[in-house]
């Protein structure tokens, strides 16, 4: 079966799974058939990590770890917010290092199944606010009146306008197929448009 790897929506499935888990605010577990939303790499479940989020205001943490084996790990998280919380910024480094625990008796070595994984991640964080909004559903009418302005100069080709400003559509005339063969999308490819 093909189970999913992703880190933060990015697909890393067959990569051989590289992530510490440093950072890691959640981790999803999927069990069973996710190729609806996920595609082919998992058709037998998921596995789904996310990092922490930016913070509101300026943090920094930091990681030092030691062990066995020659272990050795360190790493980093710098992060700010602004705009009065509406947006910010994380960024991290993490280093780990192991010699790892098997013996090789044939080349009588302990330190030939050793790690040495580096990763480095950042995540920004921004919400719409109020005047980019308004000024989005401002364009937006913008486009919806100069549509009905074409649908006055070309009666009968546009049938129909709607919108409210973040969503409009417009309506061609029946001969005007959209897809498929001899369609305006195919016409507007061949001509470059």
């Amino acid at each position: 079966t093909s189970i999913g790897f992703l880190i933060e929506n990015m697909d890393f499935s067959g990569i051989g799974m590289p992530a510490t888990l440093f950072e890691t605010q959640q981790i999803e577990v999927l069990r069973g058939p996710q190729g609806t939303l996920y595609g082919a790499n998992a058709l037998g479940g998921l596995i789904n990590v996310r990092t922490e989020d930016p913070p509101p205001q300026f943090a920094l943490h930091g990681e030092v770890t030691v062990g066995d084996y020659n272990t050795r790990a360190g790493g980093i998280a710098l992060s700010d917010g602004f705009d009065d919380g509406l947006a910010g910024w994380r960024i991290a480094a993490h280093q780990y290092r192991s010699d790892g625990y098997r013996h090789n008796a044939f080349l009588g070595r302990d330190d030939t199944n050793g790690y040495d994984e580096g990763t480095v991640h950042g995540k920004i964080f921004w919400q719409i606010t109020p005047a980019l909004r308004a000024n989005i559903r401002a364009r937006g009418a913008e486009f919806l009146d100069k549509l009905q302005k074409l649908q006055k100069e070309l009666p009968g080709l546009i049938t129909k306008v709607q919108g409210t400003g973040l969503l409009f559509s417009c309506e061609l005339a029946e001969q005007f197929k959209c897809f498929s063969a001899d369609s305006t999308e195919e016409w507007m490819s061949e001509h470059g448009k």
